[in-house]
């Protein structure tokens, strides 16, 4: 696919040896007996308004020709998908292509939400990433399979967002409510400061660095590094979502 970011910005397109790789996932998982995952776009949109459907055509064809791979197909404009597939996957749904849609927080997940979850896939998944806000799934008429949350990165240029902890606690535990697999990936540029360390001591440690306190006791720290762990209460949160056995919107 294209990368490159911006309306009017020329894309890039990868070399054929780099289009070749699904083909060795796909006779290794084959071998191996053990189906891979492949987040399709990690520098692209796959349904990308500027790059013609000739390479999502091309994403199609290695798609239907790799069974024993599970295609992540992950996008921020999810309005774009369904007139979109029926070009790049014509006829019915594969059973190896997952649907994952960005929102990152209220406003873009009630806009969202039923535009993911209409189309037909073996998985929907929410990206809440950057997560810039406290979010309600639960008043969603239909929700997904797979929540996937995470908070801002370190990036050149840019003033990292602070997300909140309680935030984080709350999808946690709408998605227990709600049997949807939670995967909770990082902190990102903030971090919780060590429990128990007293503000006089963040401050100190981190040396003239912004903070931001969200309760007497809990304070989290600008660290300017680009994953600040995710432990989340003590334990981590990965967890994938089982397909469904069958493909319904």
């Amino acid at each position: 696919m294209g990368y490159g970011w911006g309306n009017g910005v020329p894309r890039r397109y990868f070399d054929e040896k780099h289009w070749a790789n699904p083909l060795k996932w796909n006779a290794r998982a084959a071998r191996d007996g053990v189906r891979r995952r492949v987040f399709c776009g990690s520098m692209c949109d796959i349904f990308d308004n500027e790059v013609d459907d000739f390479w999502r055509r091309k994403v199609g064809a290695l798609i239907d020709v790799t069974p024993h791979l599970d295609w992540l197909l992950t996008t921020k404009r999810i309005g774009n998908a369904e007139r979109m597939l029926a070009d790049m996957l014509p006829g019915p749904m594969r059973p190896n292509v997952w649907l994952i849609a960005t929102m990152v927080n209220q406003e873009e997940i009630d806009r969202d939400m039923e535009k993911l979850v209409r189309l037909p896939a073996v998985v929907h998944g929410v990206s809440i990433e950057p997560m810039l806000g406290p979010v309600d799934l639960l008043r969603c008429k239909r929700l997904p399979s797979w929540v996937i949350a995470g908070f801002e990165s370190e990036q050149p240029g840019h003033q990292p967002r602070c997300g909140y902890p309680a935030w984080l606690r709350s999808l946690r535990d709408q998605c227990a409510v709600a049997d949807i697999a939670f995967h909770f990936k990082q902190f990102g540029a903030w971090g919780p400061a060590p429990e128990g360390m007293a503000m006089r001591e963040v401050v100190a440690w981190a040396k003239g660095k912004p903070i931001c306190v969200l309760t007497s006791s809990q304070v989290m720290v600008r660290l300017g590094a680009k994953n600040t762990g995710n432990l989340l209460d003590g334990r981590q949160h990965l967890e994938f979502p089982t397909p469904a056995a069958g493909i319904a919107p």
